[in-house]
């Protein structure tokens, strides 16, 4: 199984030095989805993003803008200094409207083996649907060691839109960007069932718009307000994952800056909102 990494892209937090750190091991892995809340623009409180990344195996992230990315230099003063593991930088095309494009990321540890040629392993949804997406979903496939099975990891921003309709369009249509997944082969020729979807729905969970979908997963969670308002109120319950929990077990929740078991470095919400992003994450271990 090709699996190993060679240079790849790297992304805003190359510069900051958020290519390195240490990792925490788990029964399999865990995971980090974050809206990153146009990662590359502005001031970031990286040394934030740093210790909460560190706690993760994977990390996917929504709004990394394709205007600081950079081919990766690995002579780089600005990496992390004596970390435990590497993070390998994965990211997706530049996807979205002409006036404003993002890219979907990937941050994957040493520790986790992701199949796939150098460059070819990030897999972009074609986009052919009846309802097209404005940033068409893109997935990984990773195990944590060679006896554990593989997972598809797929990174999903829906559009917001002018009206609610958009936004259902594309929900109703992920039930067949999980059926894409299910189908695609690795790099053996084999197919792979355990697919998880993540990322910023811009719809409540209970939404009606994923009728279709729960014919295929049979859960979307969590269901809890994730968006911050600009005072660092959660807000709308936008943020979840969906899978099929007769093929891949999954416990997550909601990432809180004020949770040390999400983070090392604590921070209060409006602090958070301000500094980092107008998400919360959400956080699982993947058995």
């Amino acid at each position: 199984m090709s699996g190993r990494r060679a240079p790849t892209l790297t992304a805003a937090l190359a510069g900051a030095g958020l290519l390195t750190w240490a990792s925490t091991a788990y029964a399999q892995f865990t995971f980090l989805s974050q809206n990153s809340l146009h990662l590359g623009w502005g001031q970031k409180n990286y040394d934030y993003l740093r210790e909460l990344f560190a706690n993760f195996d994977v990390i996917l992230v929504q709004e990394l803008m394709p205007k600081y990315a950079t081919i990766n230099d690995p002579a780089n003063p600005n990496k992390a200094k004596n970390a435990k593991n590497v993070y390998v930088p994965l990211q997706s095309e530049a996807l979205g409207p002409r006036i404003y494009r993002e890219r979907y990321g990937f941050f994957v540890s040493d520790a986790v083996e992701i199949d796939g040629k150098p460059n070819q392993q990030v897999v972009q949804h074609p986009n052919n649907l009846k309802v097209r997406f404005s940033r068409p979903p893109a997935g990984i496939l990773v195990r944590k060691n060679s006896n554990a099975p593989w997972t598809w990891l797929v990174n999903y921003h829906a559009i917001y839109g002018r009206h609610i309709g958009l936004r259902r369009g594309e929900a109703e249509a992920m039930a067949e960007v999980y059926t894409y997944f299910l189908g695609q082969r690795d790099s053996q020729g084999n197919t792979h069932n355990r697919v998880l979807m993540c990322g910023d729905w811009n719809l409540p969970a209970t939404d009606q718009a994923y009728g279709p979908l729960l014919n295929v997963v049979n859960r979307i969670e969590p269901d809890e307000p994730s968006s911050l308002t600009p005072a660092g109120l959660p807000s709308s319950a936008y943020d979840h994952c969906a899978w099929n929990n007769n093929n891949l077990a999954v416990n997550l929740g909601l990432c809180r800056p004020d949770n040390a078991g999400c983070s090392s470095t604590q921070t209060s919400f409006p602090t958070f909102r301000q500094t980092v992003s107008d998400h919360l994450g959400i956080t699982g271990v993947i058995q």
